[in-house]
């Protein structure tokens, strides 16, 4: 079943709770840092969505480490 519009949103409390960061400030680099979309409300409070989130994670060149490093 498809998630409602606003289950779809990721509020800033949600953010500061998966980051572990407390500051709005650290919030928005750190979303910048990893391109995600995000949108300032009122009040400057940061807002995105899982789908600007599970985008940039997709985005991202993934590593491989070769058996013979360790």
């Amino acid at each position: 079943m498809e998630k409602s519009k606003t289950e779809q949103l990721v509020t800033e409390d949600e953010l500061k709770e998966w980051t572990k960061y407390v500051r709005t400030g650290d919030i928005i680099r750190f979303l910048r840092e990893n391109q995600v979309p995000f949108w300032e409300g009122r009040g400057g409070r940061v807002l995105t969505t899982l789908e600007a989130i599970n985008s940039s994670l997709l985005n991202k060149q993934i590593t491989h480490v070769e058996d013979d490093v360790w």
